[in-house]
């Protein structure tokens, strides 16, 4: 699962482009699909598990609670050391207009078997981290409402 703060960017704004970089740490799959969905249930970073997203709070599903379509899909040759992308363009501008509720990301395999690992933010080399540039016309933010750039990931962890 991720979470972005996109909080600092006025309701209201548009993005241009929204890119979610993974970078692979290790992989022992062949090529194969991940997909990206919305969470659609709040969860706590350090108590959520495949059963809850809190201490004492199920998920309705096992597993998270997500749309069954994805906001994104990326097929992969899995190669350690490379980056990974999906355009979830559409979703930032859906948070920052208050569409849908940001409660972050998961990703999930729709068939195969789950094998690889993405570097989290709290791993000792950030700029490997999970990343997602926003570029924002300045036209579209005051420039006392002007925000960062990019924002970073809180946390990661990987489903079985």
């Amino acid at each position: 699962m991720l979470s972005f703060d996109l909080s600092a960017i006025p309701v209201g704004a548009s993005v241009q482009q929204a890119t979610l970089s993974l970078y692979l740490e290790q992989s022992s799959t062949d090529p194969i699909t991940i997909d990206i969905h919305r969470i659609a249930s709040a969860w706590e970073e350090d108590t959520a598990t495949w059963n809850e997203r809190s201490t004492g709070t199920p998920w309705s599903t096992a597993g998270g609670d997500f749309p069954p379509n994805p906001v994104a899909g990326t097929s992969i040759v899995p190669i350690v050391g490379q980056f990974y992308e999906w355009d979830i363009t559409a979703l930032a501008n859906d948070w920052i207009s208050e569409a849908y509720a940001n409660y972050g990301l998961i990703m999930v395999v729709p068939t195969g078997t789950w094998q690889n690992g993405f570097a989290s933010s709290d791993r000792p080399l950030r700029q490997t981290g999970p990343n997602l540039p926003l570029p924002i016309p300045a036209s579209a933010v005051s420039p006392a409402l002007r925000p960062r750039a990019q924002a970073m990931c809180c946390w990661w962890w990987m489903m079985p």
